[in-house]
């Protein structure tokens, strides 16, 4: 499973996104058969291009790049971005790249409406400390 939108309580969003941005700087990009390879290559230069144009408009909307967003060939580095919100490119469509937001929420209510607030449902899950709460309290659908 893959995502490209994390939500993260208001906490601990500061300290998620730099683990994952240093996680994302860390990951070798190359060409899979050379060796030990994190990430290969997007499937084509069309799709290059879909996902560094999600990743400049949510950027001109107001996003930051914690780690990545660049790329050399077909090789797109992972990518990380910070203050994503509704309305921009990387939380409102699939991106289907190396790329990931992470967004704050500050109750469950928050963080239920961040989840569900798409038109798409991939795949989703929830990470907690307490697993008797997250099930019982979490509705997404």
């Amino acid at each position: 499973m893959a995502t490209s939108r994390v939500l993260a309580h208001e906490s601990i969003a500061a300290d998620v996104l730099q683990r994952l941005a240093d996680k994302a700087r860390n990951i070798v990009v190359g060409n899979p058969m050379n060796g030990h390879i994190g990430l290969g290559p997007l499937i084509n230069e069309r799709q290059l291009q879909r996902v560094h144009g999600i990743v400049q408009d949510t950027v001109a909307a107001g996003a930051t790049v914690a780690a990545g967003g660049t790329y050399e060939r077909l090789f797109y580095k992972p990518t990380v971005l910070a203050g994503v919100k509704p309305g921009m490119r990387a939380f409102d469509e699939e991106i289907f790249g190396p790329v990931c937001s992470v967004i704050p929420f500050a109750s469950d209510a928050d963080a239920i409406r961040l989840a569900n607030d798409t038109e798409y449902g991939l795949s989703a899950a929830i990470v907690s400390r307490s697993p008797n709460r997250a099930p019982s309290r979490w509705v997404i659908g």
